[in-house]
């Protein structure tokens, strides 16, 4: 098992949130973004539920990663076409969570319950989704 990190920024700059529980670290925003990811390829209509350990994970975003839910560059490929970037997060303690695959989460990378408005084929049936989870 990793050692938790003694200083919580070994890791990141200091830009970013703490979740609620204060022990996972999301990089890039001030607060968790307002606007719902659009345009997502969904890998899986259901939550992926992940005990982490302590240390720095990427979140793919482009829904094209063979590790979901974890990035691994795919978005960098030509072949995808796609604008979207890893979400960066950091697990200060063990954490168990529940990180999104729908990929229309309004809380990347935590699941926010968007999957149970996804149809089959992936897109969002509606965009106000997301308050069941």
């Amino acid at each position: 098992m990793a050692d938790k990190p003694e200083n919580p920024w070994e890791y990141s700059s200091e830009e970013g949130y703490l979740t609620a529980d204060g022990k996972i670290r999301v990089h890039g925003f001030a607060t968790p973004p307002a606007v719902r990811l659009t345009n997502a390829r969904c890998a899986a209509r259901q939550p992926i539920l992940m005990t982490l350990e302590p240390g720095r994970y990427a979140w793919c975003s482009c829904g094209y990663s063979t590790k979901q839910p974890l990035c691994d560059h795919a978005h960098c490929l030509p072949t995808y076409n796609t604008t979207r970037t890893a979400y960066y997060f950091e697990v200060l303690e063990q954490r168990e969570v529940k990180l999104c695959r729908c990929k229309h989460t309004s809380t990347p990378p935590f699941c926010d319950g968007t999957h149970n408005k996804v149809a089959p084929d992936g897109t969002l049936e509606d965009s106000s989704a997301g308050d069941a989870k």
